[in-house]
This record gives structure tokens, C-alpha cells and sequence, in this order.
């Protein structure tokens, strides 16, 4: 009996971590900035996410975010930048940035 209900306390807490995580998971961002400056030919260095809203998108939920932080070209040189990126989760749960222009 204690260890089914240990079972069933750890599920519930899988599931409330779930559903009550808000906003897009930091890996998912920082996969969406790399993304968009490959194809730039350029690396970040450092950013922060100066600001993330929630928008209604074309399928559901998706996710505005604004970063600002240092980015590295081909030649080294190492530059300041601001940008955005609009994010939506697909259906089997990963995340999809795109460049806002």
C-alpha cells in the first residue's frame, strides 16, 4: 500500500511540474537564438531574455521573446545585438523558433 502510494504521489507531481511550467524551457531557447545565427555564419556569446510574451498563434499558444546579448562573426569580432524570435510547440512537444524580419 505505501509504495503504490508513492507511485501515484510521483506521478502527480510529474504532472503538475508539466502543466504548471510556464513559458518556453531555456534549452529550447537557446536552441532557437544558435539556430538563427548559423545562419548568419555567427555564434552567440552570451544573451538574456529581456522579455517573453504569450501569443495566440495560427494552431494554439505560441511564445514572443525578446533577447539581447553579444554575438561572435567569422573573423572573431564580437558584437552587441537585440532581436526576437516567436516560438510555438509542435505537436510531439519541441519547440520551433522563428525569426521575426
Amino acid at each position: 500500500m505505501n509504495q503504490r502510494f508513492t507511485y501515484v504521489a510521483l506521478l502527480l507531481s510529474i504532472f503538475v511540474l508539466i502543466c504548471c511550467t510556464k513559458g518556453i524551457p531555456e534549452q529550447a531557447i537557446e536552441d532557437g537564438i544558435a539556430q538563427q545565427l548559423t545562419r548568419e555564419a555567427k555564434t552567440v556569446v552570451s544573451y538574456t531574455v529581456t522579455e517573453q510574451k504569450k501569443a495566440l498563434g495560427e494552431n494554439g499558444d505560441a511564445w514572443l521573446i525578446h533577447w539581447e546579448g553579444k554575438v561572435k562573426d567569422k573573423q572573431g569580432k564580437v558584437s552587441s545585438r537585440k532581436d526576437s524570435l516567436l516560438f510555438y510547440q509542435t505537436g510531439d512537444g519541441s519547440w520551433v523558433a522563428h525569426t521575426i524580419e
